[in-house]
């Protein structure tokens, strides 16, 4: 069930209800007949989905957003002849894939046409980056001392099975058996971080909702 997103002034029906109680088929009968409050409704119900895959894929928050503006534009411009084979929601995520993906492949040409060009790492992937490299610290060091030695030797510093086994005087099968199930403790308990933390993971927040609903709005309405 997708989470809407809600603002102060969180899109009402003519009676006061709210129209994200509606069904996506009734709200899209009403942005039909363009019902302004039925498209932002859409938005937040979908928003968080679109942007997470949009993200997924381009990496950056910002190009992600611009994903979910073209893709939510073309989809509302186009609803008077929508028939879908399936739901809504499937059909926008999928317009939100392509549209990810056509973005990717235009930064990849631009950069090319750029001689000499390199790129610059936005700063919320720096900071994605260095949340990712703490998660990943805090998981090594919660392995058992014996793995977790074989792990940095072999992983870390980068030396060979045979310099680690002679660094800790053990028989090279040992080094390689603790290698293996070091490995299987570090993705067990990146796993469970990862669904404590799956809610906040490529966030779109209620301000990142708000912007976006009031620049899709102000383009539809021109």
């Amino acid at each position: 069930m997708e989470q809407n997103i809600e603002s102060a002034h969180a899109p009402r029906s003519e009676t006061g209800r709210h129209l994200h109680d509606l069904s996506d088929d009734r709200l899209v009968e009403l942005a039909r007949g363009h019902d302004r409050s039925a498209l932002e409704a859409l938005v937040r119900r979908h928003g968080r989905r679109l942007f997470r895959v949009s993200r997924s894929i381009l990496r950056d928050s910002g190009a992600a957003e611009d994903a979910v503006q073209e893709t939510c534009l073309r989809a509302f411009r186009t609803l008077d002849t929508y028939q879908p084979a399936g739901r809504f929601g499937p059909w926008l995520t999928r317009l939100a894939f392509d549209e990810a993906l056509a973005i990717r492949r235009r930064a990849h040409v631009d950069a090319a046409s750029v001689e000499g060009a390199t790129p610059i790492a936005p700063a919320d992937r720096r900071v994605e980056a260095a949340h990712a490299r703490a998660l990943l610290e805090h998981a090594i060091d919660g392995l058992p001392e014996h793995f977790r030695i074989v792990l940095v030797m072999r992983v870390v510093q980068g030396l060979d099975v045979r310099d680690t086994a002679e660094s800790l005087e053990l028989n090279p099968t040992t080094v390689r058996t603790r290698l293996f199930r070091a490995h299987r403790h570090l993705r067990e308990e990146l796993t469970r971080k990862l669904r404590e933390e799956s809610s906040d993971i490529f966030d779109f927040g209620a301000d990142r909702c708000d912007r976006l609903v009031a620049r899709v709005l102000e383009r539809l309405a021109d």
